[in-house]
């Protein structure tokens, strides 16, 4: 590394506050010396380093093993391979893209009928038919509930007239009652 004026410097990581499989912060020195705390163990790292490796060689694998089967196929036969992969790729987006339009058009339904978009990504079906049958479902019992809950809530005892719970009628109409 002495040898290599242009490249970085890199230092290896201290250990501050005891072993680091303990729990201990790790501090790393950047180029101009200042120091970084970070809240990963080396064994955090090291685990999610490994399984970015592992994940990666599994990949890289799977590449090389579809090349060297392509490479044994005619031309014809490597191209027809080819296009259905790309086939297949392109169905996966598309059935994507139509799981959005179908969130979309349903939270929109829901705001139409005043209810919370949040539900959307529940609600949504296979298709438009079914996604609106959840959504007439869902209507019904959520109106359901809202009115339980609000009929609890003005339940209360009625106010007491002219306090402590004694009748008193109005003087005005009990002359009323005096002419008969």
């Amino acid at each position: 590394m002495e040898g290599n004026e242009g490249a970085a410097q890199v230092t290896e990581p201290q250990v501050t506050g005891g072993n680091t499989a303990e729990g201990a912060a790790v501090s790393t020195e950047g180029e101009n010396g200042a120091s970084a705390q970070q809240g990963f163990t080396q064994k955090d790292i090291d685990s999610a380093v490994t399984k970015a490796v592992a994940e990666a060689q599994k990949q890289w694998k799977q590449e090389a093993d579809e090349a060297a089967e392509l490479a044994k196929l005619s031309k014809e036969a490597r191209e027809k391979k080819v296009f259905e992969k790309e086939k297949k790729k392109l169905e996966v987006e598309k059935a994507k893209i139509e799981r959005d339009k179908l969130l979309l058009e349903t939270e929109k339904q829901l705001s139409g009928r005043k209810l919370p978009a949040d539900f959307a990504e529940m609600l949504a079906g296979q298709d438009a038919d079914s996604t609106l049958k959840n959504i007439e479902c869902f209507e019904a019992a959520f109106s359901k509930a809202v009115e339980a809950a609000v009929d609890e809530r003005l339940k209360a005892e009625p106010p007491k007239i002219f306090g402590g719970g004694r009748t008193q009628t109005d003087p005005f109409l009990s002359g009323f009652d005096n002419m008969k």
